[in-house]
This record gives C-alpha cells, structure tokens and sequence, in this order.
C-alpha cells in the first residue's frame, strides 16, 4: 500500500512521542529511514489516478527531511522517479517535518546547558532528558527561575530553611509547588540520594509542620486543658497530648466538624483529606473507638480505606446506601473520581455502594453521583451520630 507523507508523518509522530526523551539524551539509531512503499509498475497501472496523486504529494509535501528518489524503467510507463524512503540524518529533521523543530532546539539548548552547567554528574543527563516537555515549555523566564532555584538548592545542601525564605528572587513556596518532584529528581541525581524522600529531605529543607485541627466534644475533658476545646497544633505536640478519649470522629470536612455539638469523652478531627496517616502517630486514639464520616462519593471510601491501614478499628459513620438514596435530591457530579480503584479494607457493605458509586449505577441529575456530608440536614445527620454512639 501507498505511504503517504502523511501517512509517515503519523508513523513519525507515534515514534516522536515514545522517543523524544531518549533522542534528547543522544539515543536512536541514525539516520532513521521510513519506507514510502512504491508500486510496481502493475500496480501504478491498475490505479494510474492514485499513482499520479501519490507522486504529486511527495513532490510538494515533505519539506523536512531527505526524500530518496529511485528513476523506474517501465516497459508501459517508461522512465519514472519514484520516491522509495523518507530519510532523517538526526532528531532535529524529525521535528521539522512534525512542526516541532521550535520546540526541539529550545529544549536540546536547556538540556546542553544543564549537563555542561554540571557535568562532574554524568548521571544528571539522563534524568534531564526525561523532562522533555518542560524543557521545550516552559516560558524563558521561568526556566531561568527554575534553574536558580536548582543552582541555590544544589550550593547549599542543608540549609534548614523553609521553602518561603530562600532568598532567591521570584520564587515562593506556589511557584516551587508544580516543580518539586523535578527538582528532588535532579537533586537527588546531583547527590547520589534517593529521590522518593522527597524535594524537603533531599534539599536539606525543614518542611511546614503538620498541624492538625481537632475539636474536644466533652466539658470534662476542656476543663484539663485549661477550657480550650479548639485546637490546632503540630502533629508531635499533640502526639503528647494525654486525654481519656473514649470515641474519636474523624470527618473530611471543615463545616462538619465546627457543626458538632457536645458528646461525652468525644473528640472530633476534621478536614485531613487523604493525609490520614499522622492518626497513627496519636497515642490517644490507640484505645478510643473511631468514627470516620467522608462524603459519600469514590474519594470518601478511598480516604476511608487508606485510614484502616493506620487505625484499623475505625468504622464508617452515614456512608451507607440508605444515607444516599434519602439525600438524591442533595447530589453533585464528582468531577475527579479516586483513582485507586482496589480498597481491600472496605466492609462488604462500603464495597457495594463504592462499586456502585464508580459503576454510575445511582443514575440521577448527574452520572458520578457524590453526596457532600455537609449538606445532608444537620438535624438528622445529628440524631444519627447521638444514636450511632450510644448504640
């Protein structure tokens, strides 16, 4: 069949996508050729029209490239010069003929610069190369900072400092924000170190303690800490906090656990998301019964089952199909469904309605269907804690 240079075009693009970042590191074997598929002369004459306009494409269309012409003696057709391979002597030919030359010589300079700014690393190029796209990207301005920041990090291994006073112009902790997992990467490289630690641990940066927020529920209980019965404070700190906590709540909104009203020898957590892992690190609720109430949508059971892995005793609170089903009317669309999709720590019960939940089975106003816990009516939500704890 007929290889258009559009066809190749395609075939290049595929190959461009899988191969961009190792060519960038000096890989692929050049020059790399692709088969135009010529006809024999039976088959140019079968189909003269597609023959002619096959010919007519090749002679206006490549424009990057090398296309290898072979001159056919026909005894029908007489002499023909045919096109038999497009050729490419190196990467930067690829990205013309894909309309990606711009975009390749700016990231080949970034990368150039980067490996000779630290060549006693050799290792550095290959974890360079496989930021491809930012290379190619990102506005001038910002690789500038970027690279700054990488040059100030890489000059002063363990500074102590917190990422909003690092004393480089135009860089605060939201524009480092997107770039942390590059700059651990390029970091650790540089190190030797290991780059799932994390950008903190491996720039010799002190990270934003871990401040937990929590509300004690009982009069007996504030009257040990001086009356205080909201509290935000480090995780360590509360880690030393000694209560006789018999029931603790752990909910995913703020709104809902400032809703909470009194309930003996209770506390309740609010607002952690996904970080649920600082629970283990609380010795008051190694003998306290737990309670976590999330939204009722995919990330709610995710959060709920990445919690049992720190406090397996902890048991669902209004996650049930008949909370759902009474407050159709309340439903959202969960616009970023969890992506973890096997919670082996779910009861059989939260597995069905999460099952459901993901499946679209729940067919209402909207297709992923997710019950925000703080707009189900407080005053039966209220009932149902006050009853769930006394049963």
């Amino acid at each position: 069949m007929l290889a258009t240079p559009e066809a190749l075009r395609a075939r290049l693009r595929a190959a461009w996508a899988r191969n961009a970042r190792d060519w960038l590191h000096g890989g692929g074997n050049w020059p790399l050729t692709c088969s135009t598929h010529p006809p024999t002369q039976a088959q140019a004459v079968a189909n003269w029209p597609a023959f002619d306009a096959w010919l007519r494409q090749w002679r206006e269309s490549p424009g990057a490239g090398e296309v290898e012409r072979q001159t056919r003696d026909w005894p029908l057709l007489g002499a023909q010069t045919i096109p038999v391979r497009w050729r490419f002597s190196a990467p930067a030919d690829v990205a013309d003929a894909l309309g990606e030359g711009r975009r390749w010589r700016v990231a080949r300079a970034r990368y150039d610069a980067l490996v000779a700014q630290y060549a006693f690393c050799t290792a550095l190029s290959r974890a360079v190369s496989r930021q491809f796209d930012l290379l190619a990207d990102l506005p001038d301005a910002e690789f500038a900072r970027l690279n700054d920041v990488l040059r100030w990090l890489h000059a002063h291994p363990d500074s102590g400092l917190y990422l909003r006073q690092l004393p480089i112009a135009g860089v605060h902790s939201k524009w480092i924000e997107p770039y942390r997992g590059v700059l651990a990467a390029w970091l650790a490289t540089l190190r030797g170190a290991d780059s799932t630690d994390g950008l903190y641990a491996v720039a010799g940066l002190r990270p934003m303690p871990d401040r937990i927020r929590l509300r004690v529920l009982d009069a007996t209980l504030r009257a040990r800490l001086g009356g205080v019965g909201d509290i935000e404070a480090p995780l360590e700190q509360l880690a030393a906090l000694s209560l006789p906590v018999r029931c603790a709540f752990i909910v995913e909104n703020l709104a809902t656990g400032l809703a909470f009203g009194d309930l003996p020898g209770a506390i309740v957590f609010m607002a952690r998301g996904y970080a649920v892992d600082a629970f283990a690190a609380l010795p008051l609720l190694k003998g306290a019964s737990v309670l976590y109430w999330g939204d009722l949508d995919t990330n709610g059971f995710a959060i709920l089952d990445r919690l049992r892995v720190y406090l397996p005793q902890a048991r669902s609170l209004l996650m049930d199909e008949a909370t759902l089903l009474r407050f159709r009317e309340l439903w959202v669309e969960e616009d970023k469904p969890a992506l973890a999709r096997d919670l082996p720590r779910l009861t059989a019960d939260e597995a069905d309605v999460c099952k459901k939940l993901r499946t679209r089975v729940y067919a209402g106003a909207v297709a992923q269907v997710r019950l925000e816990q703080e707009r189900i009516a407080w005053d039966w939500a209220w009932r149902q804690i006050v009853r769930f704890v006394r049963d």
